[in-house]
């Protein structure tokens, strides 16, 4: 078995910490009468980070093993020969499954995408789930509340809060806190449970009418840019990444609404949740970007996004001079219609 690689994911969850990690393995037959030639690929996600392994076939068997700060995973494993193209039968099969601090056991007859698993209490959860959801008459949120309430001490639990808050997000920020309170103290200790509340909270205290949350990030020169510089002036807080196609095809936008409104008292402070500074720098000075620019090169896991409740970007604030938030998430000619109507 070869040795994970780790390739950090930005976009699915913010704060990242530390946390006691726990074992797992998964063990896999592939039932032939021959050599079955090719490896076998192993990729999840695991308190926001992207996870990577193979393991070689010996005997028609494979083993994985390796850690988890989650309460589990969710594995994507596939059965490739990567000598070849992929047009040609690189990937010979590939299956998901939920995989918690347990021996999880693949088992493989036919094909590998059909194989059969067992020794994941969380996979034969969500099977069971699964068909409650597509024999359900009720709303698909209204089913997956009611898992929730019902179900304080599953992972499948978070996983479902988490799609339904990030994903889709089509429950209300109230309900999110009452569904997070009812979960049992024991999924609380885990630091992505934990990032559901503080990006909940967020969303609950970062909207129209409340006053912007005051913060602080550093400059490129690492000079510190606070919100309370703008007091008195407007501002638009903009956050977006290098790496995110539809922040850089909005920037085009937001700077025609710089130049248009900046005489008439326009600020605009981008925050970047990029993590690679040369990339961050290139891309603002590629989109001609003129207004200031802070990070702190943590991606997600951005102290003001987790503050702001952001979860995908672009995302933008609209602040007055008093402080308050009077719009969010402007883009397109919204941007500029309701630049117009506060600065005529």
């Amino acid at each position: 078995m070869n040795k994970p690689i780790i390739v950090a994911m930005m976009g699915l969850l913010p704060f990242i910490t530390k946390a006691q990690t726990q074992k797992f393995s998964i063990d896999g037959k592939i039932d032939a009468d021959t050599a079955v030639t090719g490896k076998i690929y192993l990729a999840y996600n695991d308190n926001g980070q992207e996870m990577r392994d193979s393991a070689n076939l010996v005997n028609n068997t494979w083993h994985l093993q390796g850690v988890m700060q989650d309460g589990a995973i969710r594995a994507s494993v596939s059965l490739e020969d990567r000598t070849k193209e992929l047009r040609r039968g690189r990937m010979k099969g590939f299956v998901q499954f939920y995989a918690g601090p347990e021996k999880v056991t693949v088992s493989t007859n036919a094909q590998f995408s059909k194989s059969m698993i067992t020794g994941s209490p969380l996979q034969e959860e969500a099977n069971n789930f699964e068909s409650l959801r597509r024999k359900n008459e009720q709303a698909d949120s209204e089913v997956v509340t009611g898992f929730i309430k019902t179900h304080p001490n599953s992972w499948l639990s978070v996983l479902l809060l988490e799609e339904r808050m990030i994903r889709f997000r089509d429950i209300s920020s109230d309900k999110v806190a009452a569904l997070y309170n009812g979960l049992s103290p024991q999924l609380k200790k885990y630091a992505r449970v934990k990032s559901l509340k503080a990006l909940n909270d967020g969303r609950r205290t970062a909207i129209v009418g409340l006053s912007a949350p005051a913060f602080s990030e550093k400059d490129a020169n690492g000079k510190a840019i606070k919100l309370a510089d703008y007091r008195g002036k407007y501002v638009l807080v903009d956050f977006w990444a290098s790496w995110c196609h539809p922040c850089r095809a909005e920037n085009p936008n937001v700077t025609a609404a710089f130049h248009q409104f900046k005489d008439k008292g326009l600020n605009i402070l981008s925050i970047s949740l990029d993590a690679d500074r040369q990339r961050w720098l290139d891309a603002v000075t590629h989109d001609k970007l003129e207004w200031l620019q802070v990070s702190n090169l943590k991606g997600f896991d951005d102290e003001v996004a987790v503050k702001y409740g952001v979860h995908a970007i672009p995302s933008n604030f609209l602040i007055d001079p008093n402080g308050k938030i009077i719009a969010m998430n402007l883009q397109g000619p919204r941007l500029q219609e309701k630049l117009a109507e506060v600065l005529p």
